[in-house]
């Protein structure tokens, strides 16, 4: 039985909003940061980074937890 996960990412103007799945599309965590369009947009790829490590630790999980 495959229960690897998925992390889902939508960049939006205000926000970025992130789901953790199952395979099935079942969301299991859900949480989201402000877009930070300061610097021309710079720190945007940084911050969804920064946000899914901290998320990981939270959650006791590592990217071996994850499809792909």
């Amino acid at each position: 039985m495959n229960d690897k996960k998925l992390i889902g990412v939508d960049l939006g103007g205000t926000t970025v909003k992130f789901a953790i799945l199952t395979t099935d599309g079942e969301i299991q965590q859900r949480w989201s940061i402000d877009t930070n369009i300061l610097d021309e947009g710079s720190h945007i790829l940084p911050d969804i980074i920064d946000s899914i490590n901290e998320h990981l630790k939270l959650y006791n999980m590592t990217p071996n937890d994850f499809v792909g």
